[in-house]
């Protein structure tokens, strides 16, 4: 169940963005953009697994600047899909790889949180978020709490409703990732959330973890409407996608005209209770012709295409305003 803000108030991502343009005013945009090539650059040219990408406070602020409001939107994309059939009430957060906070802006700013916690082992991501949380000046971001800590190395007794992790199983070596499952699913309360990029690479880390939570004897909130085996050939993935406004910064920043951005990701949501439902995952965008409506689906028969028409009452009316990703 989402919580209720004030409305008529700015997004706390927006509000973010303020501040880290303001941090970065007055150096030159080709400085900016060599710093963002050279993150670029370490993050495609590493392993992902043990070397600091992330190496002083421009970096972090350059970083925050081009990613957060993508890894926002992924992460809130998905928090509303898993929340879109399952009434579970979030008070209590914790961030594990928080970054500079841009998945707990997002949970922020769908719940009415009464307690935030961030885990993050990167000394200047971690600075860089708690300096943009404080002038934020909102109580949430303030009260917030940070953490130096590393998910597989410090195994603290912490607990919250909603446990999220985003964009970062995929830099952890695969023989210890079913540890940071492990570590993540204790302190979940009611619901883990793991997003990741969405591609062959960030899909297979969701894979791998619907696998060992269904045999664990979790259950799926969200994107699979059944338990059984995945039906996606091996050469598939499955990932959505949420448009990003781009900032000017950013533009400057990724030297980029286009005014947006299209963010793709995979994730999963698992809760303790059993949620499964009749319902079906939309995996590509509805073909919305005359009269009737074609989808590709997942659900417990498969995936599939189908033909929704009007003769299907209040489904028609669903399809009609859906998306990929959706589920209905």
């Amino acid at each position: 169940m989402i919580g209720e803000r004030m409305t008529g108030i700015m997004d706390y991502i927006d509000i973010a963005r303020q501040i880290i343009e303001e941090r970065l005013y007055g150096i030159r945009p080709g400085d900016l953009a060599a710093v963002s090539a050279k993150i670029s650059n370490n993050y495609h040219s590493s392993n992902k697994t043990s070397q600091r990408l992330i190496s002083d406070e421009l970096q972090a602020l350059v970083y925050a600047a081009v990613r957060m409001p993508a890894t926002y939107a992924a992460v809130r994309s998905a928090l509303e899909k898993s929340l879109m059939y399952n009434d579970i009430n979030i008070d209590t957060v914790i961030d594990v790889g928080a970054g500079t906070g841009a998945a707990s802006l997002a949970a922020a700013d769908m719940f009415a949180l009464g307690h935030l916690s961030l885990i993050e082992r990167e000394d200047c991501m971690r600075k860089c978020g708690m300096e943009i949380f404080a002038a934020m000046q909102s109580e949430i971001t303030v009260k917030a709490q940070w953490y130096d800590e590393d998910i597989l190395n410090d195994n603290a007794n912490r607990h919250a409703d909603l446990v999220m992790s985003s964009y970062m199983i995929n830099e952890i070596k695969l023989q210890d990732r079913e540890i940071v499952f492990d570590r993540l699913w204790n302190m979940a309360d009611k619901m883990l959330l793991i997003v990741e990029p969405g591609t062959k690479e960030g899909f297979e880390v969701i894979s791998h973890a619907r696998e060992y939570f269904l045999a664990g004897g979790m259950h799926i909130a969200a994107p699979c409407t059944h338990e059984n085996k995945c039906g996606l050939d091996k050469d598939d993935w499955c990932h959505f996608s949420v448009r990003v406004a781009r900032s000017r910064i950013h533009k400057l920043i990724k030297e980029a005209d286009v005014p947006y951005e299209d963010e793709k990701f995979s994730y999963i949501a698992i809760v303790k209770d059993d949620v499964t439902s009749d319902g079906m995952c939309i995996l590509r965008h509805p073909d919305i012709r005359k009269g009737n409506i074609g989808l590709r689906v997942c659900d417990s028969q498969g995936i599939r295409n189908t033909i929704i028409t009007k003769k299907d009452g209040e489904l028609f009316k669903k399809a009609r305003k859906s998306s990929a990703g959706d589920i209905i």
